[in-house]
Order: structure tokens, then C-alpha cells, then sequence
């Protein structure tokens, strides 16, 4: 707030002023970020930012946003974001944080089908991590962000948005017909379709009975479901499969797979899992495997370095 106190008297003084404003964010709530947006813009003939805060964000058009990325061999480049025609402008804006900020600000995006896949991806990939950290990665430590596409009509649309701004992206979604399949798969990319109709329906089906008596021992049952189950264990796959229809979009499922096993968890979710860590962060490879050419260091580089 100094600082701004500062340049706003330097504006005073003089007719065009640019101010220059990085992380406004840092250190500052969101109230306090949205004033200093104001002030500046109010003082300056122009104001430019670079940010990571959805409140600094969200107080600028798209067409005063630009999107800058880096690439693995240090290529700086920048992208407009260019709406699909089936996310309206409105939508984007309703939906800016809980749905569109973090993808623009990640570097890997994965498009879920729904609420319930976009809350238990992050959660089951910690819990794997977890237990097997050799094997599997968290999806923060893998740099992704889960997306809500919110229908599985909605993926390809999302995938193509973030793509278009250098995104990685990869699609999780219920088994699709062969047309919806090749949509999807044309922008991400790979895509993670189960078999099953539901999500749901995939975790009831592969993981063990213990897992879902353990899950009911330890649930706070609605009382509609207890008045149909009152011994909910006793009838654990009818009972939990209620319950997650009830909870849909409401971490029932994601609660139900933090507190499993590895082999508790569907087949499908670990090979996922697995796969997501080989993509976005694959074994170095042995000095002995490169090829002769990329071991010798150049001769003044060795030179340099003795």
C-alpha cells in the first residue's frame, strides 16, 4: 500500500503514466487486491499485470487478458483466450473461479466428466501417492488441475479451449459412443474412459467388500437411508450405492476412496493414476542409454567448467 501511495503521487505530477504491477496479490486479501486493481487503473493511462489470483484476474475482459506460458526449452509465447461457441461469456463469467481460473493458470489440465469424477481424481491420486509413492504421484505434484466440465458433451469443447492456450490436456469421462469418443479424443492428450455407464457404478463394481462394510461402519447415514437400511453393512453394496447417488457431486465417492486400500481401489483408477504419472513426469534415463553425441559436454562448456 506504500508503494501505491507512492505512485500515486508520482501520477499526479505527470499526464501519461504505465504502471507495471507484478503478483499484486502477494501478501494482500481480495478485497484489498481488487482496490489496488482500481486505484491503479484509475491513476495510470495504462496498468499491466501478471498474476495468479482469480480476484486480480477476474477484473479484466478477455480481451485484456493474455495468457503467457514457458515452454521445457524456455520458449516464452502468449495466447488470447477465445471462448467455444457452448461456453457463453456469461457462463464464463459465473463460473470464472470455480471452474475456468486454475486451468488458465495451470500447465496441465484434466477434463472431467462430471462433479463427482473432477472431486475423487485429486483425491484418489493423493491416496495412491500415499501408499505407493514409487508408483503414483498427487495430481498437484504432477502440475494438473481437474476441471468440472460438468457433461460429457462439455469435454471436447474445454479440452480444444485450453489446448488452443498451450495446455497439456487429458479427458476422464464415462464410456462414450464412438462419435463422442473421437471428439474428445482430438483435443487431449489421452483420454481416460472406463467401461461403466457411471462412476459410481465403476467403484461399486471393483473394489472389496470390506472396503465398502468399512466405509458404512464409519458413515454419518442420512436419515432417509437409514430408515430404508437400518443396518446399513448388513446390505453394504445397496445401501453405499444409494448413498452415493444421494451425495453426487458431494465428495461421496471421493470420501469412500480416501480411506482405501491400493488393492481396495478400481483397477481402472490406479492404471490411470499410473498413467498420468508416466505422461507428465516419465523416468530419467540413465546416462549409460544416451547417445554418445549427448554425453560429451560442448568444449568450452567443459573448458568452463574445468
Amino acid at each position: 500500500m506504500l508503494v501505491l501511495a507512492m505512485l500515486s503521487q508520482i501520477a499526479e505530477d505527470k499526464q501519461n503514466v504505465i504502471f507495471a504491477m507484478e503478483e499484486a496479490e502477494t501478501a494482500i486479501p481480495p478485497y484489498a487486491q481488487k482496490r489496488i486493481v482500481h486505484e491503479l487503473r484509475k491513476l495510470s493511462s495504462q496498468s499491466i499485470f501478471t498474476s495468479h489470483s482469480p480476484y486480480v484476474l477476474e477484473e479484466f475482459s478477455l480481451a485484456e487478458t493474455v495468457i503467457l506460458s514457458r515452454s521445457s526449452t524456455g520458449q516464452l509465447t502468449q495466447a488470447s483466450i477465445v471462448l467455444p461457441d457452448s461456453v457463453k461469456h456469461k457462463r464464463y463469467r459465473q463460473e470464472f473461479r470455480t471452474r475456468f481460473c486454475e486451468g488458465l493458470l495451470s500447465r496441465r489440465v484434466l477434463i472431467a466428466e462430471g462433479a463427482t469424477e473432477a472431486a475423487s481424481f485429486p483425491v484418489v491420486a493423493r491416496r495412491l501417492a500415499e501408499l505407493n509413492p514409487d508408483k503414483y504421484d498427487s495430481l498437484e505434484a504432477l502440475g494438473i488441475c481437474t476441471i468440472d466440465a460438468g457433461t460429457e458433451t462439455q469435454i471436447a469443447d474445454l479440452a480444444g479451449l485450453y489446448r488452443s492456450l498451450g495446455k497439456r490436456t487429458f479427458g476422464a469421462c464415462d464410456k462414450q459412443s464412438i462419435t463422442s469418443k473421437a471428439a474428445i479424443e482430438a483435443q487431449v492428450e489421452h483420454l481416460f474412459m472406463h467401461d461403466e455407464k457411471g462412476f459410481e457404478g465403476l467403484v461399486l463394481k471393483n473394489t472389496t467388500q470390506a472396503a465398502l462394510e468399512r466405509f458404512a461402519d464409519v458413515l454419518s447415514w442420512p436419515p432417509h437411508l437409514l430408515v430404508k437400511y437400518p443396518n446399513p453393512k448388513a446390505k453394504a453394496v445397496a445401501a453405499i450405492g444409494e448413498y452415493f447417488a444421494w451425495s453426487k457431486g458431494n465428495w461421496g465417492v471421493a470420501d469412500f476412496l480416501a480411506q482405501c486400500s491400493e488393492a481396495e481401489i478400481p483397477q481402472w483408477l490406479r492404471e490411470s493414476c499410473a498413467k498420468l504419472k508416466a505422461l507428465c513426469d516419465p523416468p530419467l534415463v540413465a546416462a549409460e542409454d544416451l547417445p554418445t553425441t549427448a554425453k560429451k559436454l560442448p568444449d568450452d562448456v567443459a573448458a568452463l567448467l574445468g
